[in-house]
């Protein structure tokens, strides 16, 4: 046990002086301290152990401590982690059947592990089950729900399509809604092309999120989905002068020698360029659209005139020849380089 003990320390000053383990060192660890979880207590440190396997991806093993700890665990915290790590990894029905067990025994169920069983019934589609168990926390467990647990019931609704209904329960809430709630409701409204609740969701949105970017992303995709090219390139344009953008997602690596942080990519002077010259394009280009939609209102013409308004020869011609001026900036650029070597 002492080495175990010793190779925990060692660990544990790794992460102290900002080094960042993989999946795969996460698990050779938590092996070794398998003998140690199983001697001493088995509360504690068996929940860290099981929740860390399910976050690496290694349900089953998560599920083998579980096991082992099962009869001994006075608390319900090994069977929080266990019922959501199970959740997570889409197992749905294994979630929910550790849950009826633990209602067998005399451990009460806390406000995490409805957390877990409502993520489960969300997970597989179980709306009736899941807004029983919404229920039953109150009148069976004397729970107050909180916002993850209202998160969970927005979703199992959005999911299924019953956005009226997930929209009610938002207004019902008895506290504020925040912005992952009324994102939620937003992309379910896209996913099933609501646009009366999508708009207000978006506005809600907007309104206790105002740099917001990816939400009115998808508003107006929602709007371009109906066909709506007027109001989506508004909503475009207004991004646009609020300066609003979506967040890019970034990439890491950690090497064996040295963990390297993930960066944003870094553009040079050529791609600044590019750049700036698109989003001049795009402007223009939203502009004669947006140009072109409303005379086709006014003179109320149909699907195939408005096509033939909507045509951006130039535009097209613009975007070509910079293309190749871009094409041209490069080469200058590597010859550049190629003299300087």
């Amino acid at each position: 046990m002492g080495s175990i003990v010793s190779q925990l320390m060692f660990f544990m000053k790794w992460l102290v002086k900002g080094f960042k383990p993989g999946n795969s060192r996460w698990r050779e660890m938590g092996s070794s301290v398998h003998p140690l979880q199983l001697n001493t207590n088995p509360d504690n440190l068996s929940t860290a152990i099981i929740d860390m396997y399910a976050k690496c991806g290694s349900i089953d093993s998560a599920l083998e401590v579980f096991d082992q700890i099962r009869d001994k665990a006075k608390k319900v915290d090994p069977w929080n982690a266990i019922i959501y790590g199970l959740a997570m990894h889409g197992k749905a029905e294994a979630s929910l059947r550790i849950f009826a067990d633990l209602l067998s025994r005399k451990i009460k169920p806390d406000s995490i592990t409805l957390i877990g069983v409502l993520s489960a019934c969300c997970h597989a589609g179980l709306v009736e089950e899941g807004k029983n168990h919404f229920r039953s926390m109150r009148v069976t467990y004397g729970l107050e729900p909180n916002l993850k647990h209202y998160r969970c019931m927005v979703d199992l609704l959005g999911r299924a399509g019953r956005l009226n209904e997930a929209e009610e329960l938002v207004q019902n809430m008895p506290m504020e809604a925040d912005a992952i709630i009324w994102g939620t409701l937003l992309a379910a409204c896209k996913m099933y092309e609501n646009i009366e609740v999508g708009e207000r969701a978006a506005r809600n949105l907007a309104r206790v999120e105002p740099s917001d970017g990816p939400g009115r992303v998808m508003l107006s995709n929602l709007y371009a989905d109906a066909g709506r090219w007027n109001d989506a390139f508004l909503v475009r344009r207004a991004m646009h002068n609020e300066n609003l953008a979506r967040s890019p997602g970034y990439s890491g690596v950690v090497s064996a020698a040295e963990p390297m942080a993930p960066t944003p990519p870094v553009r040079d002077h050529c791609q600044n360029s590019s750049a700036t010259a698109s989003n001049a394009t795009v402007s223009s280009l939203e502009e004669h659209c947006v140009n072109a939609v409303s005379r086709a209102r006014e003179k109320s013409v149909n699907n195939s005139t408005l096509a033939e308004l909507v045509t951006v020869p130039k535009i097209t011609a613009k975007v070509e020849d910079h293309a190749e001026g871009l094409e041209d900036c490069q080469s200058i650029s590597s010859g550049g380089k190629k003299i300087a070597e």
